[in-house]
């Protein structure tokens, strides 16, 4: 062992027209059909066992989604559940027969952990008369002890992050300041330890670098006196070319405490610390703890602006160094427009009813795109796991701020969209066509001030489905 001291698609309809990103965006599987009888439940079992193919008991499955690209229906099933195996190795999780009331589901996908395995990522594809097997791997026992700034064994309960696409989430507390897994992977990685605190001051260690093989698998690995401090405070403002009060803001904020580009790591995957934040109607915003090293990405939002785009149309904001125990940062930001789409058919008059959809990108450098605005905090999941009181917050649909229904007018008005974005968007309803392909390119010349709004107006002419 080695340790080193430093981390939508938019719902299908039948009719639809859709620009898609360089990113696959998840669907909004709780679109649902009216129809009650799209909305059956049914089971899968899934069996789990270990390296030797005996089954495994107390394993748990958690669903995240279906059929690969839809989110998982919250409204239709509930909140994704933990299903827990019996003594033969089978759990039975319930699952949608149809997605979005139009779409089979044909896989769930999902996590499957035990605390002395490996977690596995699992895509289960369904079947009424056959188990779908998990095998599971047996991981390295790794323990670390931890001590604060003036050498003594920490007070207060606190977790690991790990780097890497399963890491474990399950730390046994042994007492004495010192946690343990008993489930990490063969190879290199990167861990922190992290501490919740009160009003925001969480604590951290530096990065580490750990290697773990087949050697440390009989006596596993002990790494001591691991120093945790409060992490660095970043106090920061939007840019004054955005008008006060500032209205509905927030900075999502992701920083890699070892950036993925260390020539001495290129070959392992990062840390990534992720936390967000209002802005206040003055444009400050604060940043009470953050790891103190590496760097961080930043993208603003909020009514009327939003973080610097690439070339692309990405919205990328702003990255900075961290420093030791205070950061400054000032975002730039550049100005939204409002986008109503009118819908007709091919008589000119409106169509109501149809679904209009945008899907604007958030692009985090070295890790991957999503949905402008989506926002979560790291330090949930860390919490989470040490008070089973507590659980992660349900994360909000970010693309259904992009998103709206065309008015009796046949007009769907949405808001706050970057400008190089306009591109890619969706129309449709069920039993129409869209007459031909949408060209949406913006022409500055086209926007009007409406109540001091910029707006770009675009017809779509739909027609009526032939039987």
């Amino acid at each position: 062992m080695l340790s080193i001291g430093l981390r939508s698609l938019f719902w299908k309809t039948v009719c639809s027209v859709l620009l898609l990103s360089p990113m696959l965006v998840a669907q909004d599987s709780d679109k649902t059909d009216p129809e009650s009888a799209k909305r059956i439940k049914k089971k899968q079992r899934i069996l789990v066992v270990g390296p030797d193919d005996k089954p495994i008991a107390n394993a748990s499955f958690k669903a995240w989604g279906l059929n690969t690209s839809y989110f998982w229906p919250t409204k239709q099933m509930g909140p994704p559940t933990a299903h827990c195996t019996n003594a033969d190795g089978i759990a039975e999780v319930d699952y949608p027969e149809m997605i979005a009331g139009t779409v089979l589901c044909t896989s769930i996908d999902g996590i499957v952990s035990h605390p002395d395995y490996i977690r596995a990522i699992a895509r289960v594809t369904v079947s009424e008369s056959k188990d779908f097997e998990v095998k599971l791997k047996q991981g390295v026992a790794f323990k670390l002890k931890a001590v604060d700034e003036d050498g003594k064994p920490l007070s207060k309960p606190f977790s690991v992050i790990m780097s890497g696409e399963t890491p474990p989430e399950n730390w046994n507390d042994l007492g004495t300041a010192t946690i343990e897994s008993k489930a990490i992977p063969n190879g290199d990685h990167q861990a922190m330890i992290v501490m919740p605190g009160t009003d925001g001051k969480t604590c951290f260690s530096e990065p580490l670098f750990i290697r773990v093989g087949e050697k440390d698998r009989e006596k596993g690995v002990l790494l001591e006196d691991v120093e945790v401090y409060e992490g660095t405070r970043v106090l920061g403002k939007i840019s004054d070319d955005v008008p006060r009060p500032v209205r509905e803001g927030q900075v999502m904020a992701l920083q890699a405490p070892m950036p993925f580009e260390d020539k001495e790591n290129v070959r392992i995957e990062t840390l990534r610390w992720g936390e967000w934040v209002p802005i206040r109607e003055d444009g400050s915003f604060e940043f009470v703890s953050l790891p103190r090293s590496g760097k961080i990405q930043m993208i603003a939002k909020c009514d009327g602006f939003v973080g610097k785009a690439d070339d692309r149309g990405f919205t990328i904001g702003e990255s900075f160094e961290i420093d030791e125990t205070e950061t400054k940062v000032t975002l730039a930001m550049e100005p939204t427009i409002d986008v109503e789409i009118v819908v007709t058919d091919k008589a000119g008059l409106p169509i109501s009813g149809a679904d209009v959809g945008f899907n604007p990108n958030q692009l985090w450098a070295g890790w991957g795109s999503q949905i402008l605005g989506e926002k979560w905090k790291s330090i949930d999941e860390v919490v989470a796991r040490l008070d089973p009181t507590k659980s992660v917050p349900e994360r909000e649909m970010a693309f259904r701020v992009f998103s709206s229904e065309t008015d009796a007018e046949g007009i769907a008005r949405i808001q706050n969209l970057p400008e190089k974005w306009t591109n890619s968007f969706y129309v449709g309803k069920k039993e129409y066509e869209v007459q031909e392909d949408v060209d949406l390119s913006l022409d500055p010349a086209q926007l009007k001030q409406t109540n001091g709004r910029r707006v770009f107006r675009k017809k779509v002419i739909l027609l009526k489905e032939d039987k």
